[in-house]
């Protein structure tokens, strides 16, 4: 989790070498292939953070939404709903 404090484990050389090929969450089993934890690569929580927080519009697309004539301002629209 992002922003999350949690316990640190330190890692053997050999580890950190296999897990730093790793771009994408996986899921870690032991041999007998079950589940004791996952495996999120610090690139990829700050990319999720990152692409989190861009807009969903292209600039062309915002650059076509504001050529558009009318609307109101903020002020005006209050404006309007008080008088309601």
């Amino acid at each position: 989790m992002i922003g999350c404090h949690a316990m640190k484990v330190l890692v053997d050389d050999q580890l950190s070498g296999r897990l730093s090929v790793i771009h994408e969450a996986v899921e870690l089993r032991d041999a007998q292939g079950r589940t004791f934890g996952y495996f999120h690569p610090a690139v990829t929580l700050v990319q999720a953070k990152e692409e989190s927080l861009r807009s969903p519009f292209s600039t062309e697309e915002i650059a076509r939404r504001q050529a558009v004539p009318g609307g109101q301002t903020l002020g005006e629209i209050w404006k309007d709903l008080a008088g309601q």
